[in-house]
């Protein structure tokens, strides 16, 4: 096989064939195929496409052949998956706090991986609700901007419909996991799912934070595969007891597992008792979150899935404020 050339803006080469042809009497050759393949990134989109021109030659007869050629932008190139990392919730009586990183994996069908670093996990929705994203939070269809969707998009959606209801946290939690499970379930009938997310039990997962009746709420809602493995997927909406002390993740969780259980973790917990020792819950909870996403990013298995900075919002009766946030994650 030739050896792949890196091609630059503006660049030409020769591309050499010569040790990919067997040649035979002309009398005995009746088609001949050559294949070119280029992968690019467009400047205006920049998960990585890839292109195939492929020439043939038949014979027509009298020693005379046809020439031919046929382009594709490969299907499997163009579908882009999203996927988040990890968000973290913790909760005192009186207020919520959900943290998250910012590492963006784009996926597409080929396996190819593109991380980048700025995307918002967290966002503020109508009526002082907080959501947190990880898994599989998106599809983008290039040239087919139907089959294109995301998860904070229809969180919008979703509680800008909800306007009054005794129960309105849960009500959107679980109306948006009806949607994003539906969306799912049309990108694996398309096929489109890519190796990142195919198959597994858990492929997207979500928390709804807030107040009601002026108590701290919050709801999980887990997109998962059906028992036989096989879909649809379905959502399933929990509820969550908040306590002074309570924190739960989402997302890549195995340095989270390992807080005050493992040997290391209780190492960690111990430095970090050490740095806060006359702080009460409600003034540790903001230190915690972050130590333990910075935990992640330095030590999970994962974390080349993980990055930096950390985003982190707080909830209260009165309402909800960014602690610290990229700046392109809005109001």
């Amino acid at each position: 096989m030739p050896p792949a050339l890196t091609l630059f803006p503006g660049a030409k080469e020769s591309v050499p064939f010569s040790n990919c042809f067997i040649t035979e009497p002309s009398t005995l050759l009746k088609v001949a195929h050559v294949g070119l393949r280029a992968d690019y990134r467009p400047w205006t989109y920049f998960p990585k496409r890839s292109i195939t021109q492929e020439f043939y030659a038949n014979e027509i007869g009298l020693n005379h052949y046809v020439w031919y050629s046929y382009p594709f932008v490969s299907m499997k190139a163009s579908e882009q998956d999203k996927y988040g990392s990890i968000v973290v919730i913790d909760a005192t009586k009186d207020k919520i706090i959900l943290a998250a990183d910012s590492r963006v994996l784009h996926g597409d069908m080929l396996g190819n991986k593109q991380a980048s670093d700025d995307e918002c996990k967290i966002t503020a929705l109508k009526g002082d609700v907080v959501l947190g994203v990880a898994g599989r939070k998106g599809h983008q269809s290039a040239g087919h901007p139907e089959f294109t969707w995301d998860s904070f998009a229809i969180a919008y959606d979703v509680a800008n419909g909800i306007s009054s209801s005794p129960d309105r946290i849960r009500d959107i939690a679980a109306e948006w996991g009806k949607r994003v499970a539906a969306l799912h379930n049309r990108d694996a009938a398309r096929g489109v799912i890519g190796p990142m997310g195919a198959g597994k039990e858990g492929i997207e997962n979500a928390i709804f934070a807030g107040f009601q009746a002026g108590k701290t709420t919050a709801f999980t809602v887990d997109i998962l595969l059906s028992p036989t493995g096989s879909g649809p997927y379905f959502e399933n909406v929990k509820g969550l007891d908040l306590q002074d002390g309570f924190v739960l993740g989402i997302g890549v969780l195995d340095t989270c597992f390992e807080w005050r259980q493992t040997e290391r973790g209780k190492v960690w917990f111990n430095e970090f008792m050490s740095e806060h020792p006359k702080d009460n819950w409600d003034s540790m909870a903001v230190p915690l979150l972050e130590r333990i996403i910075e935990l992640t990013i330095r030590y999970s298995v994962h974390r080349d899935e993980v990055g930096e900075p950390i985003d982190i919002i707080e909830i209260t009766p009165t309402g909800t404020h960014w602690i610290k946030k990229k700046a392109n994650c809005g109001n």
